[in-house]
């Protein structure tokens, strides 16, 4: 599956960025929260990252519910990581490559939601994640809905 066609953003890509998912999230969104409501049982010290962030959707939404956790979103995409800064508060975003992200801390909570999907060998990517995580690795397959 790709995302560009033709020098232009495929369809699928255009639509979500139509789409306001701050004003109303994702199913998704409300599935992976009742996965982490069970995994962090009440912990101050959460560390998120969300790969592939897009435009912090997901992080908004989670602020409802986490305003304590550390938020991290990460994006090749410069726009999506623009508009994230300008909507989202208390989270920090970068623009990079995840492969080729370096930390000095390990993270709790990892989520890649539709991340994975835009890759055909994604085995590195998993590895990376893994690498990095203390507790958890949430991610799943569906994009663009």
């Amino acid at each position: 599956m790709s995302f560009i066609e033709n020098g232009n953003y495929n369809q699928d890509v255009l639509a979500y960025f139509e789409s306001d998912y701050f004003k109303k999230p994702k199913e998704q969104f409300k599935f992976i929260k009742k996965h982490i409501d069970k995994a962090i049982k009440n912990k101050k010290k959460v560390v998120l990252f969300d790969v592939g962030c897009a435009r912090g959707e997901f992080i908004f939404y989670l602020q409802k519910f986490y305003p304590f956790f550390k938020y991290y979103g990460i994006d090749l995409n410069s726009e999506c990581i623009k508009f994230a800064k300008k909507s989202v508060k208390n989270a920090v975003f970068i623009q990079t490559d995840f492969l080729k992200l370096e930390l000095n801390q390990k993270t709790d909570i990892i989520v890649m939601s539709g991340f994975l999907a835009i890759f055909d060998n994604f085995q590195n990517i998993l590895d990376k994640a893994l690498a990095l995580k203390k507790r958890r690795i949430y991610f799943n397959f569906w994009c663009f809905q």
